[in-house]
């Protein structure tokens, strides 16, 4: 350290010019941090993987009062300086390069700097603030702020989305593709108690992916009423919406399932057909809450596609890892084979619709015409 710090006993006032040069191991640091955190962070965090070995300088001014509390002593302190960390692998994401800027103004810390590569794609954090002085660390982002690009899924990143909200993603078994996910409003968002309930903060998330292979819990079990087929599902995520709130993740995503048709010309062609997920989760628990799956038409077994022409809206049930669907399909054929023959329309199609309608008066009363018998004329000559 160049400078020093006045009244170190309680107020700790940092001299004006100092400066602090850092001399870090990030692996050392995280086998130091690791044990100091809660039983659910340490199982978050099981598989974490970080590396970086480098000297920084940071240039310090304000104070470090003795405080009970870490947050409350952070308020008073101002620094300024960079880190580089070579390596940051965690829930399925690989991070490269990550090299911020850092600026700590009263405990409020923001990172400006260039993207680093996460999983062959890009991830951008410039202009992300940390607000140290809160008892929960609270994260903002700028509003529309694109943090991934291009990143590769796995079932490892999946199974993190799937935690967001994005059920479809729950412990898949296949996945891959290229993924976008864009903040479209998060402010002060509580580190820690991202899935606890709390109305005081609320986020909104854009994800999409192109180029996607996934198979998982919740496909397979729509296999019984959609024709998903075998080994997963191919297509894509168009830009979708997921919003937390109160510890419940809304969804609103849909997944374009590439399907050959024929075209107009005779040639064969891919066309998306959008299977719709929308509805609630909790963020704890990963309980479903008022969640239905909308199935277009092309995509329903013939006997049932007779009945729902327009496709088809069947709940989901359960918690996303165990999802149920709630609907019977033999219910449902037998109920509507019901319906159709009770509902005659007296054209012959219907022979037991047509008698019951014949019985209860429901025939056909147009009256004919009547035909009229021309009269005879007398004749005058007899």
């Amino acid at each position: 350290m160049t400078g020093g710090v006045n009244f170190w006993a309680d107020r700790r006032q940092i001299r004006d010019g100092t400066r602090l040069d850092v001399t870090y191991d990030m692996a050392k640091l995280w086998t130091i941090a690791y044990p100091t955190l809660t039983p659910e962070q340490q199982a978050s965090y099981k598989d974490l993987k970080i590396a970086g070995k480098y000297t920084k300088t940071f240039t310090l001014s304000g104070a470090f009062p003795a405080a009970p509390t870490l947050a409350q002593s952070i308020k008073s302190l101002n620094a300024d300086g960079s880190l580089t960390i070579d390596l940051l692998d965690t829930m399925g994401l690989r991070i490269e390069r990550f090299s911020p800027q850092v600026k700590m103004t009263r405990g409020v810390v923001t990172l400006s700097g260039s993207p680093a590569v996460a999983n062959s794609g890009s991830m951008s954090f410039d202009g992300i603030v940390v607000d140290m002085t809160q008892v929960e660390p609270t994260l903002s982002i700028p509003k529309n702020k694109k943090l991934l690009q291009g990143v590769k899924l796995d079932t490892a990143l999946a199974s993190t989305l799937g935690k967001m909200g994005a059920i479809v993603f729950t412990n898949a078994s296949t996945a891959d593709g290229a993924l976008s996910f864009t903040a479209v409003n998060c402010d002060r968002l509580p580190l820690g108690q991202f899935n606890q309930p709390n109305k005081n903060y609320s986020a909104s998330f854009i994800l999409a992916v192109d180029d996607l292979l996934l198979d998982g819990p919740v496909l397979k079990v729509l296999a019984a009423v959609a024709q998903l087929g075998t080994g997963g599902i191919q297509g894509r995520i168009p830009p979708s919406t997921l919003k937390v709130n109160n510890g419940l993740a809304d969804t609103n995503l849909t997944v374009e399932i590439a399907r050959s048709v024929r075209e107009r010309n005779g040639q064969t062609g891919l066309q998306g057909m959008p299977l719709n997920f929308a509805g609630g989760v909790n963020l704890t628990t990963l309980d479903l809450k008022d969640f239905k799956v909308s199935i277009p038409p092309e995509m329903l077994p013939p006997d049932i596609r007779k009945f729902s022409s327009n496709g088809l809206v069947v709940p989901l049930k359960g918690n996303a890892t165990k999802p149920n669907v709630d609907f019977d399909p033999a219910k449902f054929l037998r109920d509507n084979a019901v319906k159709g023959l009770i509902g005659g329309n007296g054209n012959g199609d219907n022979p037991v619709g047509d008698l019951l309608k014949g019985l209860g008066g429901g025939g056909n009363n147009e009256q004919q015409p009547q035909q009229t018998q021309p009269r005879r004329q007398r004749n005058q000559g007899q």
